[in-house]
């Protein structure tokens, strides 16, 4: 199992989103992933700004597939 509890089965799903959720307002200040999210892209973009182009490309691409 992927994320094992401390009985021997596997987390319970609410728990496992509750400790996610803990871990990543302690870590980051942000209450809620959406805000995390933004913040992950933001710095991935400057980091690799030459990427964009290729990378709105394949976006688009995605999104043709299920407007057919």
């Amino acid at each position: 199992m992927l994320f094992p509890g401390q009985q021997g089965g596997a987390k319970a799903p609410g728990y496992l989103v509750a400790q996610v959720k803990r871990a990543l307002c302690d870590g980051t200040g942000f209450e809620k992933a959406h805000g995390f999210r933004h913040l992950s892209a933001m710095l991935f973009s400057r980091e690799r700004s030459g990427e964009q182009p290729d990378a709105l490309r394949r976006y688009d691409a995605v999104l043709a597939r299920y407007r057919r």
